[in-house]
This record gives C-alpha cells, sequence and structure tokens, in this order.
C-alpha cells in the first residue's frame, strides 16, 4: 500500500495577528495581515485504510463520532476534525496518518493546529488524487478546525 510523507511549515504573523477573525464583528473593519513561513513544521506519514481510521497509532473506527474526538482537549483532536469535515464533505475513506515529528511549539502562535489540518488535506489530496489546489486544501484545514473547539480565523491556514 502506498505511503506518502507531507511537511507542512508553520507561519510567523508580522502584522495584522487576529485581524482576519476580528473582522467578522460589524464594528471591526476587514482584516489584514503580513506573514511568513518558518523552517520548523510538522511531518506526518500516512496512507490508505478503508476499514479504520488511525491517528498517530489510536484506532478509530469510522462509524465513531470524530466530532466528539474533534471536541477533546488532545492535540489529536485537529486530526480528528479535519477528517470530519472530509469524511462529511469530501470523500468517506479511511487513512493511517503518524506524526513523524513536530517542530513546532504548541500554542505559541505558529499554526501547529492549521500545519497539522493542513498535512492531513494534503494527505487526503495525494493518496486520493483529489486534485484540489491550494486554496481548496486551506479551506477543508480551516474548516477542519472549525470543527475543534479552536475559533481559528483563516490566516492561520497559510501554512
Amino acid at each position: 500500500m502506498e505511503e506518502i510523507k507531507v511537511f507542512v511549515p508553520g507561519r510567523l504573523c508580522l502584522f495584522g495577528e487576529h485581524s482576519d477573525w476580528a473582522s467578522n464583528y460589524e464594528t471591526v473593519d476587514k482584516g489584514y495581515a503580513i506573514v511568513c513561513g518558518l523552517e520548523q513544521g510538522v511531518n506526518i506519514k500516512s496512507k490508505k485504510n478503508n476499514e479504520i481510521i488511525v491517528i498517530h497509532n489510536k484506532k478509530i473506527n469510522k462509524l465513531e463520532n470524530l466530532g466528539q474526538i474533534a471536541k477533546s482537549d488532545d492535540f489529536l483532536a485537529y486530526i480528528a476534525g479535519t477528517i470530519k469535515y472530509i469524511n462529511d464533505h469530501i470523500i468517506n475513506e479511511g487513512i493511517e496518518i503518524e506524526i513523524l515529528e513536530s517542530t513546532l511549539p504548541i500554542k505559541k502562535g505558529l499554526s501547529s493546529s492549521a500545519a497539522i489540518c493542513v498535512a492531513v488535506a494534503k494527505a487526503y489530496n495525494e493518496l486520493y488524487n483529489l486534485n484540489l489546489d491550494n486554496k481548496e486544501i486551506m479551506e477543508i484545514a480551516y474548516q477542519g478546525e472549525r470543527n475543534t473547539k479552536s475559533k481559528c480565523g483563516r490566516m492561520d491556514q497559510i501554512c
């Protein structure tokens, strides 16, 4: 079975942090931001799995509620949230994902959660030949992260 590796860098916001989601409120103007990519990021290994979903050695029956897992406080919630979005809206297929390495610190504003969501979307895109462009991958990652407790803005997935 084909196995792929995906690397997604983190990102640093140089100007305009949080202006993307804050502009959803009527009292705040449309947000603008300047960001740059980092050398630090997340490396994953993945392959197709038709029967189950495996996240970093934790087996999840496809019938289990990915939404419930996505609402947990575990970092793997971001993976579950993205898989849920993909399974609900694009393709209902399983996947095995193993985090090989993450050099991004968690909860430090460098998009560690967005990077893992983008990595999952990219893995599905490559494994299942979905022919998604970067904007579509970013949208999937955004929607996947919104399935979690995170209230991220769209800028995060620019990684």
